[in-house]
């Protein structure tokens, strides 16, 4: 079994126990998190199999079980949905246990700061296109969420944020190379963090808060509050 699957296993059973331990409260949400995951998970696939199509990225074949899906192989498939499937756990898990939202009034210049930073990146490496597309994705979600969502979440969301990529980071230093991945050095801003490219955690952030918003704006039209 190779590194791929390993995580995908540990993402599940990361989030089974997750979801049990708060079981009492997501009794009546559990049908947010499927529809969050699988929106989220169809997203980031698309967007794997762009980066792909464009050889932004290309996989090591010898390196995974040999099943794959348009040239992916299937555990990073799997990935797409079991990640934002933890992503959710984690969040939901830290919010039941750490209550306290005073400090979202802070998000929104954090928010700013890196809309900031990622006008600078797409400015500054124009040339490169998977920098340019990861961080145009951030730059336009960061933008919605702040000036067009009415739904209030973000500090929330950038501490289950910090949690995992934190976790991203440890098991890429860990286990370098997931599922074979290789990037196309030429398009990158070739600044790795534990062997990965630094695009790779904004990405990262475009995918957890995106099942993150899905979850509340699911939980919110529920209860009349959207």
């Amino acid at each position: 079994m190779n590194n791929g699957y390993i995580i995908n296993l540990l993402l599940l059973l990361l989030s089974l126990y997750l979801f049990y331990s708060t079981r009492a409260h997501l009794a009546k949400e559990w049908k947010f998190v499927l529809y969050s995951v699988l929106f989220t998970g169809v997203f980031s696939l698309g967007i794997s199999v762009a980066f792909v199509r464009y050889q932004l990225i290309h996989y090591d074949f010898n390196q995974t079980a040999g099943f794959e899906v348009s040239a992916i192989p299937l555990a990073a498939v799997l990935l797409c949905f079991t990640l934002p499937t933890a992503s959710i756990a984690i969040y939901n898990a830290l919010n039941q246990r750490y209550q306290e939202n005073s400090l979202d009034r802070y998000t929104l210049a954090f928010s700013n700061m890196l809309i900031g930073l990622c006008i600078a990146f797409v400015f500054f490496a124009y040339t490169m296109a998977y920098s340019v597309v990861t961080f145009m994705l951030l730059f336009f979600i960061l933008l919605f969420m702040e000036y067009r969502n009415k739904l209030r979440f973000m500090y929330r969301f950038y501490r289950a944020y910090g949690v995992i990529a934190l976790s991203y980071f440890l098991v890429s230093l860990a286990l370098g190379t997931i599922n074979g991945a290789a990037y196309n050095v030429a398009h990158t801003v070739k600044f790795n963090l534990a062997g990965v490219p630094f695009e790779n955690y904004a990405l990262l952030f475009v995918m957890v808060l995106f099942a993150v918003y899905l979850f509340e704006l699911f939980k919110s039209r529920k209860h009349g509050t959207a």
